[in-house]
């Protein structure tokens, strides 16, 4: 779905940006250098999670089909075709801002591009239906700078799971970073308009029912990327991105083992958590950026019987989306995306 506003931002007079940028990597579980130059390129990537994201696309390259090619095999087929590739581990930073092969890819590069500003700002959010078997993606795209005469530009979502372990593939990996599990609606995106001017708002929602796999992607490791593509040059002009709900860094979800109210969200001022324990438990409560970065200090409350605590949002952080973790010594109890406004 795709629907354009004109609106008026107070940060649109400012003419440009700060860019977040897209590292696109064709990667293969049965490709032998991309177990060798796949870690280096992650550490590079995660030193720089404020200023890049990535997807991967797991191909058939150099032979057979393995399991991540396998899930979602027409889509990397045509990622591989719209950039014309043949070989991996092969990267591209914002399209065709740098391309070659990722032991090439350094600090020096990525700090370059980081330094060009860009037109758009780009919103990104996602939730899940009550089964967790659709994901559901909002995608904000906002003129900074006037625009005129683009008649190429799309709008692209890929749907990525943030961390896949349980198996060694052919290759020796056995831990997988930002994997590509779907693009929406597809791979060619959806046409933009080609004239914007500053404020102009396009609105992109897309959701897709997630399907069984070997792995099936686990619905609190997926991740959204968004980003806005001039098909003419294949440049990247603006990329947003939407964290998963919960990390492997984290114990397994208990949904059920504890009811967790949260509210008011949105919230504008105090946000409101509240739960009830059969014994006194160990509670902690954090809060997480889109970035993943931890604004606000850990809550830590002990012999907790029950919970019925109030955060002054509004006035520690700035406006946003954020993820709520509610977790005991056990499990992890509860999870939301929380709108401050």
């Amino acid at each position: 779905m795709l629907l354009v506003a004109g609106m008026f931002f107070s940060f649109a007079s400012q003419g440009q940006s700060q860019r977040l940028m897209l590292f696109e990597e064709f990667t293969g579980e049965n490709c032998p250098p991309c177990a060798i130059y796949n870690p280096g390129l992650n550490q590079l990537l995660d030193a720089n999670a404020q200023k890049i994201v990535s997807i991967k696309y797991q191909t058939n390259i150099p032979f057979g089909t393995p399991k991540l090619y396998d899930y979602n095999p027409s889509d990397v087929d045509d990622a591989s075709i719209y950039y014309s590739n043949s070989s991996a581990p092969y990267g591209h930073m914002d399209g065709n801002a740098w391309s070659g092969p990722v032991f090439g890819f350094n600090q020096a590069i990525l700090d370059a591009r980081y330094a060009v500003p860009s037109p758009f700002a780009i919103a990104v959010s996602h939730d899940f239906s009550n089964a967790h078997d659709t994901v559901f993606t909002h995608v904000v795209i906002t003129a900074t700078q006037a625009i005129s005469g683009m008649p190429q530009l799309k709008a692209k979502i890929a749907v990525t799971e943030k961390d896949i372990t349980g198996f060694t593939s052919y290759n020796g990996e056995n831990h997988f970073q930002n994997v590509m599990r779907k693009l929406l609606p597809d791979a060619t995106g959806t046409l933009l308009p080609a004239d914007w001017a500053v404020g102009d708002s396009v609105v992109v929602e897309e959701q897709w029912e997630i399907y069984g796999g070997d792995p099936t992607p686990d619905w609190a490791q997926l991740e959204v990327v968004a980003f806005v593509q001039n098909e003419t040059s294949k440049e990247v002009m603006q990329t947003g991105f939407s964290p998963a709900f919960i990390t492997t860094s984290t114990p397994n979800p208990a949904p059920d083992e504890v009811a967790v109210n949260v509210w008011p969200n949105p919230v504008t001022d105090k946000l409101s958590i509240q739960a009830d324990f059969e014994h006194p438990t160990n509670v902690s409560i954090s809060m997480a950026d889109a970035r993943g970065a931890s604004p606000l200090c850990p809550i830590h409350l002990h012999d907790v019987t029950r919970l019925n605590e109030q955060i002054p949002l509004s006035s520690l952080l700035p406006t946003g989306v954020y993820i709520l973790k509610v977790q005991t010594d056990e499990n992890v109890i509860a999870v939301r995306k929380v709108i401050i406004r």
